[in-house]
């Protein structure tokens, strides 16, 4: 009798919540405006990186930004999503958006937040925009790959005196 119950609770608590578990069901901003004043950042970027995200359950993309409001932005933006079906949104490649970004540990965006492509929408709505400032990603890589070419130096140099001094 237990048994029965229980497949029956069960049936009925994924009646409720079954549909509903991966459906996207917020309704985007009703203007441009809405959406600059709820995301930390906004920007125009076209997507050069796509890869699926699997720590978080979802996509990452890489954007070339060519405009941005509300804050100043790095000329370079990795931007995380949740998949389609939990209102993410799938960029393509090549293609320009209008991107709306929460910082919530990393960058994020979705449906939710307006982001959109860039043919569908009029960003004279959002006023005056700044230029990208450099991406903060180049410094760093350029002392890894000095230091990088450094160390390879000396350890060639190093291996080289080691085979002379054992040969003489």
């Amino acid at each position: 009798m237990s048994k029965r119950l229980i497949r029956i609770f069960l049936c009925i608590m994924m009646g409720i919540w079954g549909g509903r578990a991966f459906a996207c069901d917020c309704e985007m901003p009703s203007t441009l405006e809405t959406s600059l004043e709820g995301a930390t950042y906004a920007f125009v970027g076209k997507c050069v990186m796509s890869k699926t995200n699997w720590m978080s359950g979802g996509m990452k993309y890489g954007f070339e930004i060519s405009e941005s409001w509300k804050r100043r932005v790095d000329s370079f933006m990795i931007v995380n999503t949740p998949f389609e079906k939990e209102c993410g949104v799938r960029f393509e490649e090549g293609k320009s958006y209008l991107v709306f970004v929460e910082k919530k540990f990393t960058h994020k965006t979705n449906r939710c937040l307006g982001t959109q492509a860039l043919d569908y929408v009029d960003i004279q709505e959002l006023g005056e925009s700044r230029s990208p400032a450099p991406s903060s990603l180049i410094n760093p890589m350029i002392w890894t790959l000095t230091g990088l070419t450094v160390l390879g130096i000396f350890a060639v140099g190093f291996v080289i005196l080691r085979r002379n001094k054992n040969t003489a």
